[in-house]
């Protein structure tokens, strides 16, 4: 389905300027990253619907799409008070507080909505609308395992890219665009050590409640999801400003 929309030539032709970049940002690599990780977690833990995991991964984000294209200006707004509220460092903000702020709604109830009118199915629907896991959304929620799996997986590939843009530019300035130099294995094993072991120091109450007794390899999962992103990458040709590739839009870097 992502693939006949994104290569559906009226598709093409009815996407702004500010949509292509923002599509060419970090952010298809994030939604493709965030869909292959729920989706090694959801077949670690048999889940029923992996493909429908995978797929509430991959939209967990598409209401920022409709947001940036039907509200440009407004919507650069919100993405630049989110960079300057946020923590140095923290990778975790929750980016749908500012949009209520500035916009009052957010990204995840659009997405909730586009994909019901679309038809997907139901886990679809309440991964992209509770994938920030607002705790009164989740509470209603008729599949809140679904909700938590994209959501920690959001929170993982935040978290992390986060970690490597700072290992890899330590003390150096934002900038808006800068050469697409992947992190060497060395690197990139070094920033995942550390925070898969200090996850559990770090992490909301609700990762330890989700991952008790669930005995999930999550830093073997992230792994593996990367290998898949990178080949996908590689075959499309797509050569990503996000934080794996070494830059991005400070703006876009870090919030979910």
């Amino acid at each position: 389905m992502g693939r006949y929309i994104l290569n559906t030539y009226e598709a093409r032709a009815r996407t702004s300027e500010s949509t292509k970049r923002f599509l060419l940002d970090s952010f298809w690599r994030h939604s493709l990253m965030v869909a292959c990780l729920s989706e090694e977690m959801a077949a670690h833990m048999r889940h029923r619907e992996p493909d429908a995991v995978f797929s509430a991964g991959l939209v967990h984000d598409v209401g920022k799409v409709f947001l940036i294209d039907e509200f440009p200006e407004v919507y650069d707004l919100v993405l630049r008070r989110a960079h300057e509220s946020e923590e140095p460092d923290s990778g975790l903000l929750d980016i749908c507080d500012v949009e209520r702020e500035v916009m009052k709604i957010d990204h995840g109830v659009v997405g909730y909505e586009l994909t019901r009118a679309w038809a997907m199915p139901p886990v679809v629907q309440l991964g992209t609308l509770n994938h920030q896991l607002d705790s009164d959304r989740v509470r209603r929620s008729p599949d809140s395992v679904v909700a938590k799996i994209v959501g920690l997986a959001d929170l993982i590939d935040r978290s992390i890219e986060s970690r490597l843009i700072h290992h890899l530019h330590p003390g150096a300035p934002e900038r808006e665009e800068e050469p697409a130099v992947p992190p060497e294995a060395r690197e990139l094993q070094e920033v995942l050590g550390v925070f898969f072991e200090t996850l559990y120091e770090t992490a909301p109450y609700w990762v330890h409640e989700f991952l008790r007794n669930r005995r999930i390899p999550l830093q073997r999962a992230y792994e593996s999801a990367r290998r898949r992103v990178n080949r996908a990458r590689q075959r499309s040709g797509i050569r990503s400003y996000g934080p794996s590739e070494g830059g991005a839009s400070p703006e876009r870097r870090k919030t979910g």
